[in-house]
């Protein structure tokens, strides 16, 4: 079972693109829910298992506050996909760099009489 949930996350994983997959499958906590971190009356951070997320505060009237009181009641969480500029950022410099390597060896193969030689295309 355990091998299951984790090709089913790596699935998940794979279809995130660039982003990626943070839940089922790939941490070690089973939280449903969000954890809504309040100090003096104010959000001061939003979680899901150990991942950081986005959040805007909003004040709302009491007619508000009763609608949402049962809104969310039987929603699990089970995952959430997450876009991280400095993720996204680190995932090209990878992707240059095994271009950088396949082209190198692409080159040593076909001139095997030569000296090994690497080929930088792409600025790192």
């Amino acid at each position: 079972m355990a091998m299951l949930n984790r090709l089913r996350w790596w699935a998940k994983q794979r279809a995130a693109g660039k982003s990626r997959f943070y839940g089922d499958g790939g941490t070690i906590h089973d939280a449903a829910g969000l954890d809504v971190e309040v100090h003096n009356g104010r959000v001061v951070s939003v979680w899901f298992r150990c991942q950081a997320l986005p959040f805007v505060q909003t004040e709302v009237n009491a007619e508000r506050a009763r609608e949402m009181g049962t809104m969310a009641a039987g929603v699990k969480i089970t995952g959430v996909e997450v876009l991280d500029p400095r993720q996204v950022k680190a995932q090209a410099k990878a992707r240059r760099r095994k271009r950088d390597q396949d082209l190198t060896d692409a080159y040593n193969r076909a001139h095997p009489d030569e000296p090994d030689v690497t080929i930088p295309r792409y600025p790192l």
